[in-house]
């Protein structure tokens, strides 16, 4: 209880900076609605401990076929619970989405999101725009889930298997806020897997999916049309997501009306992530990766399992119900060459065995491809998370190809390496960036050839 009285204190002074933000089947079912969940906002103490959200993240049994529809519904509130005993106010309106989505080796399946109504009037051009919002790493376990805990920055819940208490930090909440703020509706995605077994991690070919049939649910519920704009978000895992949701938009769902995107320290080139991230605070976000695409092909989880120890399993096990949070304090600083049997690093393990090399060149491979639309990119030469140069030679082939970005050279050096403060920092000072190239590219003014700008932090 001392745990969570201290959640709850930090929670009210979350909720002080953050008030200042907020001013099969062939054909699609009707939607099924879900009883309408209200709760607390920035801290969710014990009453989410259940997590069982009235049953709406229950695996249907029949779903339509087709990606991009809308299988249930459950509307939500979220409110601030203000300091010195004031009246709660109801700054998030949202609708949990459960959709359809296509994964990397081609079969729909459900996923969740949850879409988020406009706290300000939109004041640009045309109809209120649609942002489809991917989250950065939250953790791989069910409870992690961004539309379980969206508008709130702290919750806790049980793992999975009810055997532990997780923490969850959804700090994707202070940048929704400021969207939401500004006018824009929010559709945040969840990725496949998030709800029914190990969350996809930077299995970037889905997530790109997910974004694209986010928008396309959110038209199927009548929140859009086909004819309004919509932009992609993301940072970081979420970055990824949002650069494949460009690279695949034209082939995937070109009917998507997709008018710019927002990558910010996209882990593209896995191998080379895997590398700088083993061992350092987020050690963990390897191992998520290693569950996914083990979870989705069953070459890699038999060969996963050849090649790590007893205690390897024990871990991966482990780290794939839980949140980051937990996940620093399980496995930070941790190699991944003490969980193998030859004690050579899982990163190793991918670049070495064809099967596994074959699945990250494909994710390269679609990830560099043409963006549909001009992009915002934002890397750190310093992030000693994701690598700068595979950001940056990413972005040199999309210009080489035609595309049209601005790419921001955010410079941030903390000399503590492998903390993630190096990684972090551009992502919140980042947000200012993507508004700004956002209003702008809904209001027609795009850029029409590649730049780059240089910007030092302290």
């Amino acid at each position: 209880m001392r745990t969570l009285s201290r959640l709850t204190a930090l929670g009210v002074a979350l909720t002080t900076a953050l008030t200042s933000i907020v001013g099969g089947i062939s054909h699609a079912p009707a939607a099924a609605a879900q009883p309408l969940d209200v709760t607390e906002a920035l801290v969710n103490t014990p009453r989410n401990i259940v997590g069982d959200y009235a049953g709406f993240y229950q695996h249907p049994n029949k779903y339509p076929r087709k990606p991009g529809r809308v299988i249930r519904t459950q509307d939500f509130f979220k409110f601030l619970t203000l300091p010195k005993g004031e009246k709660p106010t109801y700054p998030l309106r949202g609708t949990r989405v459960m959709y359809t989505s296509t994964t990397s080796t081609g079969r729909v399946v459900p996923t969740t999101g949850a879409i988020l109504e406009p706290t300000s009037r939109w004041v640009g051009k045309g109809e209120t725009p649609l942002i489809v919002l991917a989250p950065g790493t939250l953790g791989q376990g069910s409870q992690c889930a961004a539309s379980k805990t969206i508008g709130s920055v702290i919750a806790v819940s049980r793992t999975q298997d009810k055997q532990n208490i997780s923490t969850i930090l959804n700090y994707e909440t202070v940048g929704v806020l400021q969207l939401l703020a500004a006018g824009y509706r929010v559709f945040v995605v969840d990725y496949i897997g998030g709800n029914t077994g190990p969350q996809s991690y930077v299995n970037n070919i889905e997530s790109g999916h997910v974004m694209l049939d986010a928008a396309r649910a959110a038209t199927r519920m009548n929140r859009t049309t086909t004819r309004t704009p919509v932009g992609f978000w993301g940072y970081s895992q979420g970055g990824a997501a949002s650069a494949l949701g460009t690279t695949l938009h034209k082939t995937y769902a070109p009917e998507v009306n997709l008018k710019a995107a927002y990558v910010g320290a996209a882990p593209l080139d896995l191998i080379k992530v895997n590398k700088t991230i083993d061992g350092t605070r987020i050690t963990a976000a390897a191992l998520y990766g290693v569950n996914g695409f083990a979870a989705r092909f069953p070459a890699v989880k038999k060969y996963v399992n050849s090649v790590v120890t007893p205690t390897g399993k024990e871990v991966l096990e482990r780290v794939s119900q839980e949140c980051v949070m937990d996940s620093i304090r399980s496995t930070g600083y941790l190699r991944s060459k003490t969980l193998t049997k030859d004690g050579r690093a899982l990163y190793e393990h991918m670049r070495d065995n064809p099967t596994m090399r074959r699945i990250m060149d494909e994710q390269l491979a679609a990830a560099h491809k043409t963006p549909s639309v001009p992009v915002l990119v934002l890397s750190n030469p310093h992030d000693d998370i994701v690598p700068y140069a595979q950001v940056w030679t990413a972005n040199r082939k999309w210009c080489s190809q035609g595309a049209k970005t601005t790419f921001i050279r955010f410079v941030f050096k903390d000399e503590a390496v492998g903390n993630g403060k190096a990684h972090l920092r551009p992502g919140t000072k980042g947000v200012a960036y993507g508004l700004d190239f956002m209003f702008k590219a809904f209001n027609g003014s795009t850029p029409t050839k590649c730049s780059v700008k240089t910007v030092v932090h302290q």
